[in-house]
């Protein structure tokens, strides 16, 4: 499922810009969205693959935040708040990654 999530990821933005009907400097953040689906489409795949929640959210958010942003619908201004604060989520999210197999270390 691996490489078929990030191939078809990938796929999807490069058949659109290839097709002439769209303009890559507004579409790009598909770039980033399309690996963030594929990780969460992994997730979805089995319990096993639930790892793949936590950088699919991350990345899918960051791609959409990017689409908002080209496409208009959301101010480069929040952006700036981000990047401010993206460092802290960062810590935030590996915390969440570490706690549950520090758990499992202790049995």
């Amino acid at each position: 499922i691996y490489p078929g999530a990030f191939a078809t990821g990938a796929g999807v933005p490069v058949a659109m810009a290839a097709s002439g009907r769209f303009d890559m400097a507004s579409w790009w953040p598909l770039f980033v969205l399309g690996p963030g689906l594929a990780f969460l489409l992994i997730a979805a795949s089995s319990a096993q693959e639930r790892w793949a929640l936590v950088p699919g959210s991350i990345v899918t958010v960051v791609g959409l935040a990017f689409l908002l942003a080209t496409s208009g619908l959301l101010p480069w201004s929040y952006l700036h708040v981000a990047q401010r604060w993206w460092p802290l989520l960062l810590i935030l999210a590996g915390v969440i990654v570490i706690l549950p197999g520090l758990k499992n270390t202790k049995d």
